[in-house]
């Protein structure tokens, strides 16, 4: 609890500083006010007692007076406070979406990409959720403290006895909610994985990629059921803990009962034995209800608080996997002579196992790989499917770091410098490129953020790339928002969508730019034109070609063949086909298809 409560204040401090202060100041006001009234009270009971035997009618009023004028100012008090909270929580929630934010990019991408991660990334999101609501229920909290603080000295004046008995009744309440939240805790990080799969499946239903082969494939029903199934576990799970938490429940409201019941048998006590009078005892009565109230607020802050911390361990084991310096400062990028994988191995982590038991260990995606990348050279990779491919050309871009062996830049270990170091320097254009909702203008000025504003360039990618060609034609050219997402986007194919993408490559200005498979989605007149001029198109950079198209590559300086995650082969297209190996296995089975004769390409 000390600590939670130290993480919220210092997330709330770090957010908004002076809001936080100036939303205390009214609960101070209003605790001072609420002790005010109740002293004020049992003289209001009083004076209007004493009129029945000649007393002042003119005190009376005075008394009603004080009590409005509290109560105006209490109002104001409340009304400020409200204001600056709803001000306090939206600034709150913006930081901590921040924070969030600048973790989630921080986390190394070969963690990022493995279920574990992403169960933890979503307690890690569901604990930032609660994070913000404390800020509501440490601001409510601390009202409460304030309040109970006036009411309880208001209490001691007019009976301490009963102050007494209501912080014993406190007691059961606290445990009881404590254990409740221990349950809370318990059933959300048990249904994580559950959560996950029913969001994807619901997904599936709502996003515009799977609307067809849903409808296609006539898959409704089998996902509406396996939705149903994962709902059903969810419940029949949510009853079982909702039963043990009742148990905590009736436990605190029997404790609870039972001391209400002592409090007002006290007070008929006090009254009989003439111990306090009429007045003193009403007073008693509001103000032991008032602070039987502000103790169930303080129970529900502080449950809400308490729950917070269970959660925040998770917040806190997400935060460990990010790097613990600041990224570098980013350096221009800067022609280089030479690149080169020295050895290098890599392994995807390790899946956890369906039934709990050890994980999963994954075999080497890359295994002991050399190649050499020169200034100004087109290299190629191929290789059949899983053979790693993708996988080392995110080794080349710094997106993984390998778990042995070295890559040199210019004879110089990357490790030596930020992965933000590596990213400035590489254009990376993947198979499952990224489709912005935003402008033509943002889609490619994306490539190289600091360059924005420069629409010339970005005109010239999208010539190079070969999507002015459509994007002139559009009214709003390169105003033009992509995608059915948002209100006037434009639905484009997927072979336009890979044409800014490549824009996006050409406007980052690289030295080493990588196009894994860059055509997929290109009909055959738009492949061959990269294919020809790419030595043009990419003039001054080094070029890292991932292809299934064994003729888009023989023009390459050299080819590297992959299978298994080694490099079994490597040299030129002439080199290999003399060698007559798997490459030219490859090239000879992929070539007959074109040059067989149409009864035998096709199967009767």
């Amino acid at each position: 609890m000390p600590r939670v409560l130290a993480s919220s204040f210092r997330l709330v401090w770090e957010a908004a500083p002076g809001r936080f202060l100036a939303s205390l100041a009214p609960q101070l006001v209003t605790a001072i006010t609420t002790g005010a009234q109740l002293v004020i009270t049992r003289d209001l009971i009083a004076a209007v007692l004493a009129t029945g035997s000649g007393g002042d009618l003119g005190r009376v009023g005075t008394l009603l007076g004080e009590m409005i004028g509290l109560s105006l100012i209490s109002s104001g008090a409340g009304l400020v406070q409200g204001q600056q909270q709803s001000m306090l929580s939206a600034i709150v929630e913006r930081h901590t979406n921040s924070v969030l934010l600048d973790r989630i990019i921080a986390i190394d991408l070969k963690r990022f990409e493995t279920p574990e991660f992403q169960d933890l990334l979503r307690r890690a999101m569901n604990a930032m959720g609660r994070m913000m609501g404390v800020t509501g229920s440490a601001i409510g909290l601390a009202r409460s403290l304030f309040l109970i603080i006036g009411v309880a000295a208001a209490l001691y004046i007019l009976q301490p006895i009963l102050l007494v008995l209501a912080i014993v009744g406190f007691v059961p309440m606290w445990l009881a909610s404590a254990a409740t939240s221990r349950q809370t805790y318990h059933f959300w990080r048990s249904m994580t994985p559950n959560e996950r799969m029913r969001n994807y499946i619901f997904g599936l239903f709502t996003s515009r990629e799977y609307a067809k082969e849903l409808r296609a494939f006539a898959l409704a029903p089998y996902m509406r059921a396996l939705y149903e199934r994962l709902s059903n576990e969810r419940l029949k799970e949510l009853a079982r803990n909702l039963r043990k938490r009742a148990r905590y429940q009736i436990l605190s409201t029997g404790a609870s009962s039972l001391v209400t019941a002592l409090t007002y048998g006290a007070l008929g006590y006090l009254v009989i034995e003439h111990r306090i009078g009429v007045a003193e005892a009403g007073a008693a009565v509001a103000a032991s209800q008032q602070l039987s109230g502000q103790l169930s607020s303080v129970v529900g802050s502080m449950t809400q608080l308490y729950e917070a911390s269970l959660f925040l361990e998770d917040w806190e084991e997400f935060s460990s996997l990010a790097p613990a310096r600041a990224p570098a400062l980013a350096e221009p990028a800067v022609p280089f002579h030479r690149i080169e994988l020295d050895h290098v191995s890599f392994r995807y982590p390790p899946s956890a196992s369906k039934d709990g038991g050890p994980p999963l260990a994954s075999r080497l995606a890359l295994d002991d790989v050399s190649l050499e990348i020169h200034a100004g050279e087109v290299i190629a990779l191929v290789g059949e499917n899983g053979s790693g491919k993708t996988t080392l050309a995110k080794v080349l871009s710094g997106l993984y770091r390998p778990d042995s062996g070295r890559m040199l830049w210019d004879g110089v270990d990357v490790t030596a410098h930020d992965q933000s170091w590596i990213y400035e320097r590489v254009a990376v254009l993947f198979q499952d490129f990224a489709r912005f909702m935003l402008t033509v203008r943002e889609n490619i000025g994306l490539g190289r953020v600091e360059r924005l504003e420069d629409l010339d360039e970005i005109v010239r990618s999208a010539e190079r790339a070969g999507a002015d060609s459509f994007v002139e034609a559009w009214p709003d050219r390169y105003d033009t928002i992509l995608g059915p997402y948002f209100m006037g986007g434009k639905d484009v194919s997927i072979g336009q969508w890979q044409r800014i993408a490549l824009a996006r490559a050409f406007f980052r200005d690289a030295p080493l730019v990588i196009l894994d498979e860059p055509t997929a989605a290109l009909d055959a007149r738009a492949e061959h034109d990269l294919f020809t001029r790419m030595r043009d198109l990419f003039s001054g950079r080094s070029v890292l070609l991932i292809s299934h198209r064994f003729s888009s590559v023989r023009s390459a300086d050299r080819i590297y063949v992959l299978h298994d995650g080694r490099v079994v082969e490597h040299g030129t297209h002439e080199d290999l086909m003399a060698l007559g190996s798997r490459y030219a296995e490859l090239f000879t089975m992929q070539a007959s298809a074109y040059l067989a004769p149409a009864r035998e390409r096709v199967a009767r």
